[in-house]
């Protein structure tokens, strides 16, 4: 399979996303964890190790603000390295939804959970396993009112 190099990231997510959900936020949402599933199949040129890839489910908003958005995202973290094998940076590529807040989203906690390669836990199952989390009947019920796909170091 082809190693795609890191600087890549980002337009390869664009190229995904415009393949599986062409129309806007909404189609975004329902395809969200096919996007992921396939963004998720392409190699990148990084280090062998368990950390250098990985995966962040990550939801919450500002409870203090109830006109705040209330954000839900998956982020692809890729580790770049030097010739020597020495840490430079953390590529990330994010599928970032927007909601408007309401009193439902402000109840939740802010939550998080990451996958990387080489861990025990396959792919499929981490992403079936936050698939099923509380916040996915929330979201559905109201639709993003915002989709970006945002990438760059960190």
């Amino acid at each position: 399979m082809t190693r795609h190099p890191i600087d890549s990231a980002g337009p390869l997510a664009r190229q995904v996303c415009s393949r599986l959900a062409p129309s806007g936020p909404e189609a975004a949402l329902g395809q969200i964890l096919h996007i992921v599933r396939t963004y998720q199949a392409l190699e990148f040129d990084v280090a062998e190790i368990g950390d250098a890839d990985g995966f962040l489910f990550q939801y919450g908003g500002n409870v203090l603000d109830v006109g705040a958005p209330f954000a839900l995202s998956f982020v692809r973290q890729l580790e770049q390295v030097d010739a020597d094998g020495e840490f430079v940076a953390f590529f990330q590529v994010g599928f970032a939804f927007k909601f408007a807040m309401d009193a439902d989203l402000k109840g939740l906690q802010n939550s998080h959970d990451w996958w990387f390669r080489g861990q025990t836990q396959p792919f499929d199952e981490w992403l079936a396993k936050v698939s099923e989390d509380r916040v996915w009947p929330l979201v559905r019920d109201r639709g993003p009112s915002r989709f970006d796909i945002v990438y760059g170091q960190v």
